[in-house]
């Protein structure tokens, strides 16, 4: 033991330029092991996190068949996310048109966020910074003239979601979505039951937005336009 304390000690004595980057390198090998594992343990941990976080704070249960988020960047992606509309909305016994479907709200194909990973983690708030929304369909339920199902997940999903306000206003960078398949189920008159589906096929994209109020009328003006009304209208209850 004595000879190795030694001879380390000669190697450091006489090399230590070499010595001073060997140990630099170890740590550094160290530190990315270490980040990495952060990385893992973070990106797993974030699956339940966010679909717990929608499913407990809105009443829509939400499923996704993958998530990926990037701790470090925030960039999250969830693929073919599933919220299911809560009970109240469930007009299976009423409707028995096979095309309409009031179990599922929405399903979208991907959803592509940018959020704060700090917000999420320690305070379970979603942060965004940009949203892109690819929905397959979109399942509209309207039980009265105070009950219908868009504008309840929106105003539940704002509860626990913000616009990123590190810049000192509200901002984002970036909006877009596209919206395949719509169907509208009013049971407001049992005696008139008023059912619509129509294929989309919608698109709608707006960069560098700095007031969330003029995104909604000109993505009000859109829906209207391409034939959706009742989502138009669920902007705006």
């Amino acid at each position: 033991m004595p000879n190795a304390v030694t001879k380390t000690l000669t190697i450091l004595k006489e090399q230590p330029v070499g010595c001073f980057f060997a140990a630099l390198l170890s740590i550094s090998l160290i530190s990315a092991v270490f980040a990495g594992m952060i990385f893992i343990v973070a990106a797993i941990i974030a699956v339940p996190v966010i679909k717990d976080t929608i499913s407990e704070q809105t009443g829509f249960h939400a499923s996704v068949e993958s998530l990926f988020l990037n701790v470090y960047t925030g960039e999250c992606q969830m693929n073919y996310l599933s919220l299911q509309n809560p009970p109240a909305y469930n007009m299976s016994d009423i409707i028995k048109d096979d095309d309409i479907e009031t179990v599922t709200f929405a399903v979208a194909k991907s959803v592509k966020l940018r959020l704060s990973p700090t917000q999420l983690f320690l305070k379970g708030r979603l942060v965004v910074k940009s949203i892109e929304i690819d929905l397959d369909t979109i399942n509209c339920v309207r039980i009265n003239n105070s009950s219908y199902n868009l504008p309840e997940f929106i105003e539940k999903i704002s509860e626990i979601s913000e616009i990123d306000r590190s810049g000192g206003h509200a901002a984002l960078e970036r909006f877009s979505i596209k919206i395949k398949r719509g169907t509208y189920c009013d049971t407001s008159m049992p005696s008139d039951i008023m059912k619509w589906d129509t294929e989309l096929n919608f698109k709608f994209e707006k960069s560098n937005i700095g007031n969330t109020s003029e995104l909604t009328a000109a993505l009000y003006d859109s829906l209207n336009s391409a034939n959706a009304p009742f989502i138009a209208r669920g902007l705006t209850k």
